[in-house]
């Protein structure tokens, strides 16, 4: 059961709440996350989901993140209540965040007990040296 119009994904460092209910988000990674050293722990991560039009109820959201030589790390929250047709943003924050080895990491997202991801956003872990001048 298709059980929203559309999910979006942001990957970023920080998300901060500005005055009038805003929200700036900082360091925004498009379809690579570079890093100079692995392993590499970031002080922390956002991922920022932007769902569109409810189409159906749920109850529970769960997140779980794949990366090469990882087990997976799943984390799970109550959503929000509801109505159908209507939007909402969440944000979660992944602190620290451990990077072991290049490759893809996949962000699952799930809708209560569903066995099937409702999106997948894949980003490119890449280890790369910053050269000296």
């Amino acid at each position: 059961m298709k059980r929203v119009k559309n999910i979006s994904i942001i990957i970023c460092d920080d998300v901060r709440d500005e005055v009038g209910g805003k929200k700036s988000l900082m360091g925004i990674y498009g379809e690579t996350l570079i890093v100079q050293e692995m392993p590499k722990l970031l002080p922390q991560l956002h991922v920022v989901f932007i769902v569109e039009e409810i189409k159906g109820p749920f109850s529970k959201i769960k997140l779980e993140i794949k990366m090469p030589d990882a087990k997976p790390a799943v984390m799970e929250f109550q959503a929000p209540v509801l109505e159908n047709g209507k939007n909402f943003q969440i944000s979660l924050g992944i602190v620290p965040f451990k990077i072991e080895k290049e490759g893809d990491c996949f962000f699952e997202v799930y809708f209560d007990e569903d066995k099937k991801p409702s999106k997948i956003h894949k980003i490119k872990l890449i280890k790369q040296e910053v050269a000296a001048s």
